[in-house]
């Protein structure tokens, strides 16, 4: 019997992606193994407590995930976010060719992805990364990164996304105090994305750089 070896790609909502908890923890233990190790933040219990109190709540939320035979072996997932005045403010100041709406609407917040070690280089985190964004109505996309993930910037970039700035964020906690809320020096990038009807398959448009 011949075994498949063709990557399969498959979209989740967020009751689904609660049900992936081991699969998901694998990938993220080992894509993150160092920051783990140096930082309590990056441990797998703060990701998870994270992805089940904060963004799996969130509305149209959505994890696309990579699987080669019956292995997890990447995922990537994200939602909308309506209060966004923010973040369209500052696209306004560094992408200027972007037609900004007159008042805010939606963007969409890649949160995060990944992809098991023994599978990277093999064009998987690209082909993850497009199928969770390229059916999304929203006309522009965000992230953050921090700035010392060389690796990370470099990839987005390469895939379209655009530097907008570099700033000290507060990220939010998930227990009550007295634990700390976390900041962090962080590059925000954002990706103007062409207006599209779901499932028309048209390509992303970059806004030019100034």
């Amino acid at each position: 019997m011949t075994v498949s070896t063709e990557l399969i790609l498959r979209r989740h909502d967020a009751a689904e992606t609660l049900l992936l908890k081991q699969p998901v923890l694998r990938v993220y233990g080992s894509s993150h193994a160092e920051p783990i190790r140096n930082d309590p933040w990056f441990s797998e219990d703060k990701f998870w407590q994270r992805l089940v109190e904060l963004y799996a709540p969130g509305r149209d939320f959505e994890t696309v995930t990579a699987w080669l035979n019956d292995e997890l072996v990447g995922y990537a997932f994200g939602s909308p976010r309506d209060d966004s005045a923010d973040t369209w403010a500052e696209i306004k100041a560094a992408m200027p060719v972007f037609p900004a709406p007159d008042e805010p609407e939606p963007i969409y917040i890649f949160r995060e992805f990944a992809v098991h070690p023994d599978h990277q280089g093999r064009g998987y985190g690209r082909r993850l990364h497009d199928h969770l964004l390229d059916e999304r109505p929203e006309r522009l996309a965000h992230l953050l990164v921090r700035v010392d993930n060389q690796r990370a910037k470099a990839a987005y970039t390469s895939w379209g996304w655009q530097r907008i700035g570099s700033t000290r964020r507060r990220f939010p906690c998930c227990a009550p105090p007295p634990e700390p809320c976390r900041y962090e020096r962080v590059d925000a990038l954002s990706e103007a994305r062409s207006q599209q009807k779901p499932g028309s398959g048209s390509r992303r448009t970059i806004a030019s750089s100034t």
